[in-house]
């Protein structure tokens, strides 16, 4: 059927899963830009969850995020500093069987797909849609093709009068050898922009609003901040060591490197962590020791668990 269908009634069917309504169409993490684990980078670094930000002249990167001014959505990215510089967003995507690397999986020569999103038209307009396969964030071992300019969704705009945008490509591309991931990118002078979708098909279809505690769930698989602390009650003696487990919230995508800010600590020292994988790690600290009595040695930090593509 090449036309509308228009039914009255209910309809029934056997499955959607072959076709552009099949659910988490959307290939996207973070889409909605709700999830802030990490906070704000600077240069090329992640601006916000999955969404990694780069710019050939630092001194012009500025980009940021804010609180969306409609009912739609509950923050938006804004790329660049409006200076004529472009920054580049892209969101790296996981392939299947990334310890081999080269895989496709949905991102199949021949296969057409739809990338979307809500845009602020009183901001400068997103140009030079992207798409390729990489070994990483930063496009080590790249290959890519440009895709047709961002045109505006008829019709499709939010309560605040945000446009949404579109462009429909058909990869004609391979994966390299070692390449981990897919992406789509995009630039920016000062623009505004949320509501991001890439999905399977011909067409932008509504966008997929997902729970928000599902949303973090898959972001936590790539990076997350897990608040720990361990505790000794100690003795005079000599200094001796101590620690306790650290457990994630999610399995790690590989295993993570961790950062930390430290909340407090008291009579330790050697603060570490050790034993790491992509389940949890050990903290390790080395008691000071006391001229008498009982001494509580203690420390808590934020732990910055870091798997990214």
């Amino acid at each position: 059927v090449d036309g509308d269908i228009v039914a009255s009634g209910d309809v029934q069917m056997a499955s959607l899963n072959g076709g552009q309504l099949a659910g988490f169409r959307n290939v996207l993490i973070n889409a909605d830009v709700s999830v802030q684990e990490r906070s704000r980078g600077s240069n090329a670094e992640y601006l916000i969850d999955r969404w990694f930000t780069s710019n050939s002249t630092p001194d012009d990167w500025d980009s940021d995020f804010a609180t969306f001014p409609g009912q739609e959505f509950g923050r938006y990215i804004r790329v660049g500093n409006d200076t004529g510089n472009r920054d580049v967003l892209k969101q790296p995507i996981e392939l299947p069987a990334e310890w081999v690397g080269g895989k496709a999986g949905l991102f199949t020569e021949g296969s057409t797909w739809t990338f979307s999103f809500y845009w602020d038209s009183s901001t400068n307009a997103p140009a030079g849609p992207q798409f390729g396969f990489a070994d990483d964030s930063g496009n080590a071992n790249a290959v890519s093709q440009d895709l047709d300019e961002l045109t505006e969704v008829t019709g499709d705009t939010t309560t605040n009068g945000w446009q949404r945008v579109s462009t429909t490509f058909t990869i004609d591309i391979e994966p390299n050898d070692d390449n981990k991931c897919a992406y789509i990118q995009w630039a920016g002078n000062g623009t505004s922009a949320t509501g991001f979708q890439l999905e399977p098909g011909s067409k932008s279809t509504p966008f997929e609003h997902r729970p928000t505690a599902t949303e973090l769930a898959m972001c936590q698989r790539y990076y997350q901040v897990v608040r720990g602390g361990i505790r000794n009650d100690y003795g005079t003696g000599s200094p001796a060591a101590f620690g306790g487990p650290l457990n994630f919230f999610q399995i790690s995508r590989v295993t993570p490197t961790i950062g930390w800010d430290t909340i407090s600590s008291a009579d330790s020292t050697n603060l570490d962590v050790g034993n790491v994988s992509e389940r949890g790690c050990m903290m390790i600290a080395t008691g000071i020791a006391t001229a008498g009595g009982t001494n509580a040695q203690e420390w808590t930090a934020d732990f910055m668990i870091d798997a990214e593509l």
